[in-house]
This record gives C-alpha cells, sequence and structure tokens, in this order.
C-alpha cells in the first residue's frame, strides 16, 4: 500500500515518509529535553534543601 501511495500522481504522497521521519525526530527530541528539565528540576530541588539547611556559618563552596 506504500508503494502504490509513493506512485500517487497528487503530488502529496511523497509527504508522509518526511512527516513521518519529522514526527520521529520531534518525538526523540521532546523525550531529551524533558528529561533535561526533570535533571534540572532536581538539580533546583537540591540546592533549595542545601540552601534551607545551611546556617549561618555556611561558607560559599567556590
Amino acid at each position: 500500500m506504500a508503494t502504490e501511495a509513493m506512485a500517487s500522481d497528487d503530488g502529496t504522497a511523497w509527504c508522509l515518509p518526511e512527516l513521518e521521519t519529522t514526527a520521529s525526530f520531534t518525538e526523540d527530541l521532546l523525550n531529551q529535553l524533558n528529561q533535561i528539565a526533570v535533571n534540572q528540576q532536581q538539580q533546583f530541588d537540591d540546592l533549595t534543601r542545601g540552601a534551607a539547611n545551611c546556617g549561618s556559618g555556611c561558607t560559599k563552596a567556590m
């Protein structure tokens, strides 16, 4: 069936594989970005906890 779609003369059939590829890459990118957001939230939470636990004697680590 995909071969028939590729052979059609309507001018749009060639777009389907391109769109499927683009959708696949977009999904992968979205998953990567979501993982980055999760990691950054964890880092933020760790820093927030560290700051909350830091007393008046806390010094800069860097």
